[in-house]
């Protein structure tokens, strides 16, 4: 007696120190709630053990026998939940593991609440052959526990050694560990059921060593990251769809998200009606490889199917998708099936370990709306460049943009041989305009103009606003001849045309000059001819189409961008 009782007690200061501690640190992971909950119960058996040594009287031993014998339903039901967490990171406790794991400890307590009545649980309470101490008697209710309790640490054993095989060798220690917590208590009882009713059960000390084990392994500081998520857990919780098919190209399996996907763009394929399983033969491979169209015989469309496993890929989606043996491939697809969708495809063959194809993986990101917003971008960043390029009160095409744009028409002229004719139109008595009716008049103009002459030319001609009352017109492709035609043309209408100014309905009339390559060959004299050209038709009376007249072999050139206004 005197060797067993510190024996006990000093089990059940361990563990209820454990259960303390890792009550404290249940925050940091999961585990150490577990082992609090474990260690905990661990704790009340090896009190009840010391409480048997005490009590000298058999009625106390057998009501205190009786309120902590359910410990032991806590321990294996700890270590249940604590097995459970180390195979799969992602388990955690919940009701649905919580109401089975009830059922056993609430029969265990009705029992024991009953036993004075039937004494099939606790017939009675005897001396102990070992030290004279008090032992409970077990009756044949008694043995259904014990074997619960077995197949309860059983089935969490097998799953540790299950997660085990699928991790890689360094990580195996974590597992290698929780299967050797169980092998103490589990020798003990073993040892110790022969001799149940005989001798003290010590396998709440055997307990206490598992106790001690397990909080050095949560305790590690390298064990949250050593214990792998669940593959499943992983491929189910994806947020993109995952689909996996055969070397056929029907589909094997796929994740939650592939099913709503195709919900969303084949319905038909994710809810196929019910009916009689139809046979159908193995297809062949193709030795080069197949395609999603090459999908084998298609299940009949009238067989019942989960989800949408068992049809090809291309009634999924709707096309052929190139399924490469030896590459991983991408593909785009806008607006699958009609449904408004756009999908980025990532195709990856699936390998043997003799390095044949056995199947592939498709991965789908859902990128309708990064497309949407990319055509919006680009949409807005061509208003933005358009607005850079454009008048802001007439709207026509501005001196930056017809500077850029100018020389390569001409080198395109050069190269084709084309005639290119540049036309410059100055408003005649423009700032009288301004100064009588005002400059709210004077913009009215400004834009009636504009729209005379955007309506007088060739949808490939340029019509821009140079600034002030001034416009260049470039007519490619024009001779002379056909440009003086043109430009008496637009003179006319602008001269017809009328603009409202308050109770004024106003008109005003244009000149013009102009020049034409190849009589003319550089841009700068070209411009710069018609620009004199103008000149000439306001010194001749305005309202009137005058062309430039060759320039001499280094006459004076005014550059090109000058900033003159006509305001006479």
């Amino acid at each position: 007696m005197l060797l067993v009782v510190p024996l006990f007690g000093l089990s059940a200061m361990i563990a209820a120190s454990v259960a303390a501690m890792g009550w404290a640190r249940r925050r940091q992971a999961p585990l150490f709630g577990l082992l609090s909950f474990f260690s905990a119960g661990v704790a009340l058996w090896a009190i009840s053990d010391v409480i048997s040594f005490l009590v000298g009287d058999p009625g106390k031993a057998l009501l205190w026998g009786s309120v902590l014998l359910p410990a032991e339903s806590v321990v294996t039901a700890g270590f249940f939940c604590l097995a459970a967490t180390v195979a799969d990171r992602a388990w955690r406790v919940s009701w649905r593991t919580v109401a089975p794991l009830l059922i056993e400890p609430t029969t265990l307590i009705v029992l024991l609440a009953t036993n004075p009545w039937h004494r099939l649980f606790i017939p009675g309470v005897a001396r102990g052959a070992w030290q004279g101490e008090l032992i409970l008697q077990l009756g044949p209710l008694y043995w259904p526990h014990v074997v619960y309790g077995y197949v309860l640490v059983l089935i969490s054993l097998v799953r540790v050694a299950r997660a085990r095989r699928r991790v890689p060798r360094e990580q195996r220690w974590i597992y290698n560990w929780t299967l050797t917590t169980a092998l103490p208590p589990m020798l003990i009882n073993l040892v110790g059921l022969p001799l149940e009713n005989q001798y003290s059960d010590m396998t709440s000390v055997g307990f206490a060593i598992t106790v001690i084990i397990a909080y050095r392994m949560v305790a590690h500081p390298t064990l949250p990251e050593q214990i792998p998520v669940a593959r499943q857990q992983v491929f189910d919780t994806l947020s993109d769809a995952v689909i996996v098919t055969d070397q056929h190209g029907r589909v094997l399996d796929h994740n939650p998200a592939a099913r709503r996907l195709v919900e969303r763009i084949r319905p038909a394929a994710a809810h196929p009606p019910a009916g009689p399983r139809a046979s159908h033969a193995e297809p062949q491979a193709s030795h080069a490889g197949p395609r999603a169209s090459d999908g084998g015989t298609q299940p009949s469309a009238a067989e019942p199917r989960a989800s949408f496993t068992g049809s090809s890929i291309t009634e999924v989606f709707g096309a052929d998708l190139p399924l490469r043996e030896t590459a991983q491939t991408e593909q785009s697809l806008l607006d699958v099936g009609g449904s408004g969708l756009d999908l980025h495809l990532r195709i990856s063959p699936l390998h043997d370990r003799r390095g044949g194809c056995i199947g592939w993986a498709l991965a789908a990101h859902d990128v309708t709306e990064a497309n949407r917003l990319r055509r919006e971008i680009e949409a807005a960043n061509a208003l933005l460049r358009e607005q850079v390029l454009r008048d802001a009160l007439t709207g026509l095409y501005n001196r930056r943009y017809l500077m850029d744009t100018l020389p390569d028409m001409l080198d395109g002229a050069v190269a084709s041989g084309a005639p290119l004719s540049l036309a410059v139109v100055d408003i005649d008595h423009f700032k009288q305009v301004n100064d009588t009716y005002g400059h709210a008049a004077g913009d009215a103009v400004l834009i009636r103009v504009g729209q005379a002459l955007s309506a007088g030319v060739r949808h490939d001609d340029i019509v821009a606003r140079m600034g002030g009352e001034e416009f260049v017109i470039v007519l490619p492709g024009m001779s002379a001849e056909a440009a003086r035609t043109r430009l008496n043309e637009i003179r006319e209408a602008v001269a017809e045309a009328r603009t409202r100014a308050g109770e004024h309905r106003l008109s005003v009339t244009v000149s013009i000059g102009f020049a034409t390559f190849p009589a003319v060959r550089t841009v700068t004299e070209l411009v710069d001819s018609a620009d004199e050209a103008l000149y000439a038709a306001k010194g001749l009376g305005r309202d009137r189409v005058e062309q430039a007249v060759t320039p001499a072999p280094g006459g004076t050139v005014v550059p090109f961008g000058a900033d003159e206004r006509r305001t006479a």
